[in-house]
């Protein structure tokens, strides 16, 4: 059995309010972190819908879809498509709103380099095709609105 040390009553309160103090900002921490996750989730789902409308828009328009959201390490393509003897590499950018700007505008630097380099992975390993292109496809779906799809193709960066 272990026995507490004899501490006075102020002492215990004292150590009982620091505790509480302590675990306060953790417990606070993780409803945060359980609002995010949520929220994240609410993203994710945004997200796929707009892969989905832009592989549908890239068949429509005579594409033939090789890989959706294809992985190497943590490097992703949302859309390999081929046309003609040309391998498309498709970033598809998707927002509900216009508060932050345009979807196409969110593409930072980072994403580019990530973009090449899964590229190159996967050029690697499907070398019969010759000819390859970066393309962006941006999906604004506005609450009561029909979606709207932008198409920027051969993009260099």
């Amino acid at each position: 059995m272990m026995c507490l040390p004899n501490y006075s009553a102020e002492l215990y309160l004292l150590i009982y309010e620091r505790y509480n103090q302590m675990t306060y900002s953790l417990f606070y921490r993780n409803v945060k972190s359980y609002d995010m996750f949520y929220k994240n989730q609410n993203n994710i789902k945004t997200g796929k819908d707009g892969e989905q409308l832009a592989a549908t828009y890239l068949q429509n328009n005579g594409y033939t879809l090789l890989d959706i959201n294809w992985r190497h390490h943590h490097w992703e393509l949302d859309i390999i498509a081929t046309i003609g003897k040309t391998l498309h590499f498709v970033e598809v950018k998707t927002r509900t709103s216009l508060l932050y700007g345009y979807p196409e505008e969110h593409i930072s630097a980072k994403k580019m380099r990530h973009l090449k380099n899964a590229a190159c992975h996967y050029h690697y390993l499907h070398p019969n095709f010759k000819n390859i292109q970066f393309d962006v496809i941006s999906v604004m779906i506005e609450p009561g609105d029909e979606p709207v799809i932008y198409f920027i193709e051969d993009v260099y960066f």
